[in-house]
This record gives structure tokens, C-alpha cells and sequence, in this order.
């Protein structure tokens, strides 16, 4: 699963660094240097422990509770989705998210978290793509600096997960592995949802490349 790369400043210097989550249950970060080049690869997070024995994640870095710190928003495998807080020299252990009095967990697996002000309220709102292509946004109700995530509500259905039946080699309605990201597209003044997917058409046991590919998909906001 993992995560696309993102450009974030984690240790607060003023310079982005390079910031991606893997399939190994680690999130790395490629710091910046003088010249503008990215230096080696190091470990930020790890996620353990058995519940994370499939321990794919996705992240997104963002200042969560307010503190002036980039925090990193974490989804697992198995729908998960946890905040490792940034505590200025390094990163507190992930911990579970909460929705609505809940752990907060993705309607379906491979959970993908983006942080960002959907209702324009002045706080981050909570958006996770899932396994079935769906993403579903979770409302902060408490304050900038003291998130509290509402019951989850549906912004784009499912798109049925991975399908092998004949329909899905040609349909976009296949999709699983959404991952959001909010960006005011079209210049007027609202936030938009772009999504990324993939689809994956393979016979059952199918092997290589052939029927694999991803799509990106535009919402703009009325």
C-alpha cells in the first residue's frame, strides 16, 4: 500500500523534507540539505506490535493539534488510523484515533488519512480513502488544538474494491486503495477532492503487470 511521497518540514529548520510511508510498517524521511538535494533515508516511525503484523501504512504529515510541529497521521493495513504527535526531538509511539467516542477505524482496509479544513471552520478535518475506494470524512468538533473527530459520513461511495468479473477490465468502477488529498483546484476559494486509486483486474492467482493501473479523479466542490 504505502504512501505517495509529500513534502514536509518535520524537525522545524524551515526546509521540506521528503516524507513517504512503506510497506514495511515504517515511514522514512529524506532530510533536506544546504544545496537543496535529499540526503539519506531515515527511519521516523515503525508501527508494531501483532495487530500490525501486515504492517503496510500510509501517511500524511500535518500539524494536528495546533502546536506550530508537524505531526504525522498514519493508516494501516487493516483500516487503522493512528497520529504519531510530534514532541519536538523526535515522535511520540502511533496511537489510535477516536471518532465519535471509537477507535477509529476505516470502513474497509488499507486506511488513507488526509488532514485538512473541509468545512472551513479554521480547524483539520479528517478524510481516509479506503480499500473498497471509498473515502469517508470525519468532522473535527472540538477545537484546533484539542481535535474531536464525529461518527464518519460518506463523501465518495465505495467503488467495489478488486473485482475480477468481465465489466471491471474496461469500468473505472473497480477502483480500492483510494487515497485523498484537499486542494483548491480550481482557484474558487472552496476546497476539492482529488483522489487517487488503483485497479487491479487480474484473474484469480494472476501474476505480473498486465490489467494493473491506477486512476485520479477530480471532485470538484460545488
Amino acid at each position: 500500500m504505502g504512501s505517495g511521497p509529500q513534502l514536509a518540514d518535520l524537525d522545524g529548520d524551515g526546509k521540506a523534507e521528503l516524507v513517504s510511508g512503506g510497506y514495511d510498517g515504517r515511514v522514512y524521511r529524506w532530510p533536506r540539505a544546504a544545496d537543496g538535494s535529499f540526503g539519506d533515508r531515515q527511519v521516523v516511525v515503525t508501527l508494531t506490535g501483532t495487530e500490525f503484523r501486515d504492517p503496510h501504512v500510509a501517511c500524511h504529515a500535518a500539524d494536528w493539534d495546533g502546536d506550530g510541529r508537524t505531526d504525522l497521521l498514519l493508516g494501516a493495513r487493516h483500516g487503522e488510523v493512528l497520529l504519531a504527535r510530534n514532541e519536538g526531538k523526535g515522535f511520540a509511539p502511533p496511537v489510535q484515533l477516536a471518532a465519535d467516542g471509537k477507535p477509529l477505524k476505516a470502513p474497509a482496509a488499507d486506511a488513507g488519512p488526509h488532514a485538512a479544513d473541509w468545512d472551513g471552520d479554521g480547524d483539520l478535518d479528517l478524510l481516509v480513502g479506503d480499500d473498497r475506494g471509498r473515502v469517508t470524512l470525519y468532522r473535527n468538533d472540538g477545537a484546533r488544538a484539542a481535535p474531536k473527530l464525529a461518527a464518519g459520513e460518506t463523501l465518495v461511495p465505495e467503488r467495489g474494491g478488486r473485482f475480477v468479473e468481465g465489466r471491471c477490465k474496461t469500468s473505472e468502477l473497480c477502483a480500492m486503495r483510494a487515497k485523498p488529498w484537499v486542494a483548491d483546484w480550481d482557484g474558487d476559494g472552496r476546497p476539492d477532492l482529488l483522489v487517487g486509486d488503483f485497479h487491479d483486474h487480474r484473474a484469480p492467482g494472476g501474476h505480473g503487470n498486465e490489467h494493473m493501473h491506477g486512476w485520479v479523479w477530480l471532485y470538484a466542490r460545488k
